[in-house]
C-alpha cells in the first residue's frame, strides 16, 4: 500500500505532464532528493531553439519565500541546455498564499485541489493545471 506522500508526487508529476505534455516535444526529469520538495526540470528543443523551466510543485497553505531561493540555485545544479536563464514555476493549489514569491515566478493553480481553512481538500478527479488569475 502506498502512503499520502506517494499519492501526492503522483498529482504533481500528473501536473507537471499537463502543463508540459510530451507531445509537444517537452523532456522532464524529477530533481531527486531537493529539501524533500517535488521538483521537475522540464525542457524542449522546438524551431530551433530551447526552451525549459524549473517547476515546483507544492501542497502548502502558505508558500516559504525560501522555496524561491531553492529555485535560484537550481540553474548550477540542474542546467537547462541552451537555455541561459529558464523559467521559474509554482503550481500550488487554489487558496494558498503565494503573497511572499518574486513576480518572476509563474504561479500555476491546480483546480481540484484547495484550501478550505488550512486543510487541504480535493474536489474532483479530473486535475488540471491554469493559470493564476490575476488579482
Amino acid at each position: 500500500m502506498g502512503s499520502s506522500e506517494d499519492v501526492m508526487h503522483d498529482f504533481a508529476r500528473r501536473a507537471v505532464k499537463n502543463k508540459y505534455p510530451t507531445v509537444d516535444g517537452w523532456q522532464y526529469r524529477h530533481v531527486e532528493d531537493l529539501q524533500k520538495k517535488e521538483v521537475f526540470v522540464v525542457s524542449r528543443r522546438i524551431l530551433g531553439r530551447s526552451e525549459g523551466a524549473y517547476v515546483m510543485v507544492l501542497f502548502d497553505k502558505k508558500i516559504p519565500a525560501s522555496d524561491a531561493e531553492l529555485m535560484d540555485s537550481l540553474n548550477t545544479a540542474h542546467h537547462v541546455p541552451g537555455v541561459a536563464r529558464p523559467e521559474r514555476v509554482m503550481i500550488v493549489p487554489g487558496g494558498s498564499d503565494t503573497s511572499g514569491m518574486p513576480e518572476d515566478i509563474r504561479i500555476l493553480h491546480l483546480h481540484g485541489f484547495h484550501f478550505e481553512g488550512n486543510e487541504l481538500v480535493w474536489k474532483k478527479k479530473n486535475v488540471h493545471v491554469h493559470e493564476a488569475e490575476a488579482s
